[in-house]
């Protein structure tokens, strides 16, 4: 799984160089409803990583609603994870609020 920094990255290299589109049976909602499952049940690491999963496809599809959505539930997650993930939580609670106000 490619991380947003990762992802935008390959945005610069040549189309041939760039990571297949995701699935069609992957979409960013059944990424975040997985990642929710995980974060019930105290999974705070898998849930993270299905959120950045989320915001990974989104990146193609932009939605910046549901881009706000995801980054705030991550931020959750990231917090769960202790306080070497705080700053991280942050920038996402950050960016989300910014997507996302209200």
């Amino acid at each position: 799984m490619l991380t947003e920094r990762e992802l935008l990255a390959t945005w610069a290299c040549e189309p041939w160089d760039r990571p297949p589109p995701p699935p069609d049976d992957i979409d960013a909602e059944s990424l975040r409803r997985k990642g929710n499952a995980h974060f019930a049940k105290g999974e705070h690491a898998a849930a993270e990583e299905a959120y950045t999963a989320a915001l990974d496809v989104l990146l193609l599809v932009p939605d910046d609603a549901a881009r706000g959505v995801v980054l705030a539930n991550r931020s959750a997650a990231r917090l769960k994870l202790g306080t070497a993930r705080a700053r991280a939580a942050l920038n996402d609670a950050d960016e989300a609020a910014r997507l996302a106000p209200g």
